[in-house]
């Protein structure tokens, strides 16, 4: 029928490619949903948020989550905003799957997610912890912090504390935005100097994974910030002294 279509010279649209993929990713064919994806986009259309969001989706059901992030970052650098589907399949992906294996394989440059999902269950966080803090830092580097935010409160009304990584996260978001001056609000009073290099470290590695010309102000705060503190200690220590 697709042919069919074609050969009369009726132009598929966003809608019928995604019903394609959609097919494709049903039946296990994940090699032509591909194809057709690229054929898509080739076709000068833009996939939406099903499109991927299917993609997504089925890889993460067949545990091969490397594509599924993927295709999770060629979203958001295309600017194509994810939902709330999208954030569950990745979530449920990575929870249901523990021990597949995470490559670079599908990449052609470094993931920013999977560099940063094993660098903080190696930090010791929990996967489900890990799997939030990738995607806000993944959202807060393409410029979609205000989105970024959002799932945070979706999170915190489900029990989800802020740490170091969001704060980061945060942080670097809205200094992309030019917001700099407003760190106050995205970082918590309740971090110690432990805290902040922590928020330090992954502040380093967004500004590694940005763009050549494009720079953040996000460590430079951090590292005044572990100053501060580290000044502050101090005193109360020669306090301790004293008495």
């Amino acid at each position: 029928m697709f042919g069919q279509m074609v050969k009369r010279q009726c132009k598929p649209n966003v809608v019928t490619y995604t019903s394609l993929i959609n097919g494709f990713c049903r039946t296990g064919d994940f090699n032509t949903a591909e194809k057709a994806f690229k054929e898509m986009q080739s076709c000068g259309l833009e996939p939406n948020v099903v499109t991927y969001t299917i993609l997504i989706g089925s890889f993460c059901k067949e545990g091969k989550l490397a594509k599924a992030v993927f295709y999770f970052e060629l979203m958001l650098s295309n600017k194509c905003i994810p939902n709330e589907v999208t954030f569950n399949y990745i979530v449920n992906g990575f929870t249901n799957s523990p021990g597949a294996v995470l490559d670079n394989q599908c990449f052609e440059k470094r993931s920013l997610f999977l560099e940063s999902y094993n660098m903080i269950i190696s930090d010791g966080l929990v996967q489900r912890a890990a799997v939030y803090n990738s995607i806000l830092l993944c959202l807060c580097q393409n410029g979609m912090t205000r989105i970024a935010l959002q799932l945070k409160d979706r999170l915190m009304n489900k029990g989800f504390l802020s740490d170091p990584v969001s704060s980061a996260a945060f942080l670097h978001g809205i200094c992309l935005e030019g917001q700099s001056k407003e760190w106050r609000n995205v970082i918590s009073d309740d971090l110690n100097e432990q805290g902040l290099q922590i928020a330090l470290k992954y502040s380093e590695l967004l500004i590694q994974c940005l763009p050549c010309g494009i720079t953040s102000e996000a460590s430079l705060i951090l590292q005044n910030l572990i100053k501060r503190c580290s000044y502050e200690n101090q005193k109360e220590d020669l306090k301790v002294s004293a008495k």
